[in-house]
């Protein structure tokens, strides 16, 4: 694969999940319903995983996770050997 077609993939990727976390924010409670059931569930297990989507999907550490994350690759793809 090229370095423009790994370039386009990494960015693509990573401005789909970008866009994805702005859908979150402005529909929240399409998304806050179902994941605050598996909060009260029984188990911890699911409920560890539940609290830990939540941070994720309702505050900008996914956001800012996706950017530093593509920055990464894209200087690992782009680098000269």
């Amino acid at each position: 694969m090229s370095k423009s077609k790994k370039n386009i993939t990494i960015i693509g990727l990573g401005l789909t999940v970008y866009l994805f976390t702005e859908f979150v924010y402005r529909h929240v409670n399409l998304f806050a319903e179902p994941l605050f059931v598996l909060y009260e569930s029984n188990s911890s297990i699911v409920s560890e995983l539940a609290n830990l989507m939540i941070a994720l999907l309702f505050t900008p550490v996914l956001r800012v996770i996706t950017i530093l994350v593509c920055l990464v690759l894209l200087f690992f793809v782009n680098k000269k050997k």
